[in-house]
């Protein structure tokens, strides 16, 4: 699997905040706001890998603000279409309310596909809280017992990731809840927003762009997949050749992965560890067709061949991308690892009879 600083788990969904390493941890509230959930637990001929295949983001009361746009807001929030039931519109509803009765919190709003127009019935739905600058890590701190306010959670988690928190309700909602603090807005970049909650005008005009692309980090990336996928192939020739086919097969991915995440750098998008998540909002279909074959069944010769395949689409590939990026490619190192796959190559072709 990838592995790493830079190659990034995905960043949430138009909720772009800025990350920082924190342990990862899940949450069990007891929600007095709503009835707790009972939970039950339930041969042929060898092929070389070094030829030449390179082609060419408690008061109660209402907002101070008029909220014009809440009518459209509960509109955004609930899409139809053939898959499962999303109005979210009372969870919306629950988090304006908790919102603003949290004398801590004086902004709120939506974000993500919802506010940009562009949800279907699978999306998620991305909300935003800014605070007052003090109160801000009190809040996070009790980010699980806010979430309690918008309905039962089953799944509070923040994937290691500074102020968001990823929440699914009983209901079916799928959350992602990022936050701010209003001495710092600019942290935010979360594109365009939908205010719900704006109790003294800070959102009046403001943009939140998302984050452009970090040449520098963009050249990490791409250094560690040109040779993290030469150092993992030894380890799929190993395991391969130990007949560990379980092992085999997950360096085989995690090969095909360092060349999806090699075009999605081609093209201007972040490498992920989540490497196939919207592809093909990211990559051309067409340019992803000659990993198609290497989906393969999990035997030894089949795994071969795919392997095959996959080396020669990164050789393909990479040397050009890594010339455009102005980053060196390891060529004593896939000449070393072509050396070792070739002898594995080699060992499985079947013996003639003199």
């Amino acid at each position: 699997m990838l592995r790493g600083q830079h190659i990034h788990r995905r960043r949430p969904g138009g909720a772009g905040s800025r990350r920082q390493p924190r342990p990862a941890t899940s949450e069990g509230v007891a929600c007095t706001r709503h009835r707790p959930i009972e939970r039950k637990l339930e041969p042929s001929p060898a092929r070389s890998c070094c030829a030449d295949t390179r082609r060419p983001s408690f008061a109660r009361r209402r907002s101070e603000t008029p909220l014009a746009s809440w009518d459209q807001s509960c509109e955004a929030a609930s899409v139809s279409g053939p898959g499962p039931a999303r109005d979210h519109s009372l969870v919306v509803s629950r988090f304006v309310e908790a919102c603003s009765a949290d004398d801590r919190i004086v902004a709120a709003f939506l974000c993500g596909s919802r506010a940009r127009g562009e949800a279907d019935e699978y999306s998620d739905l991305d909300l935003g809280v800014i605070t007052r600058d003090d109160p801000l890590e009190n809040v996070m701190a009790e980010r699980a017992v806010f979430v309690c306010q918008l309905g039962e959670p089953v799944f509070v988690e923040d994937f290691g990731l500074e102020r968001i928190a990823f929440f699914i309700l009983a209901d079916g909602t799928e959350c992602e809840l990022v936050f701010g603090r209003e001495g710092v807005l600019e942290e935010l970049e979360v594109g365009p927003f939908v205010t719900l909650v704006d109790k003294r005008g800070i959102l009046d005009g403001a943009e939140f762009p998302l984050p452009r692309p970090d040449p520098d980090e963009r050249r990490e990336e791409l250094r560690q997949v040109l040779n993290w996928f030469w150092h993992d192939l030894s380890h799929f020739v190993a395991a391969l050749g130990r007949g560990e086919l379980w092992w085999a097969c997950g360096q085989l991915e995690a090969l095909r992965r360092y060349c999806v995440n090699l075009l999605r750098i081609e093209h201007g998008v972040e490498a992920q560890e989540e490497a196939y998540e919207k592809l093909e909002e990211a990559v051309p279909v067409s340019e992803l067709a000659a990993l198609q074959p290497t989906f393969c069944p999990m035997e030894r010769e089949a795994m071969l061949n795919a392997a095959l395949d996959v080396v020669s689409f990164f050789r393909e590939h990479a040397p050009r991308i890594a010339g455009a990026y102005g980053s060196g490619y390891p060529a004593e190192l896939e000449r070393l690892m072509c050396d070792r796959l070739d002898q594995l190559s080699l060992a499985a072709r079947p013996t003639r009879d003199p």
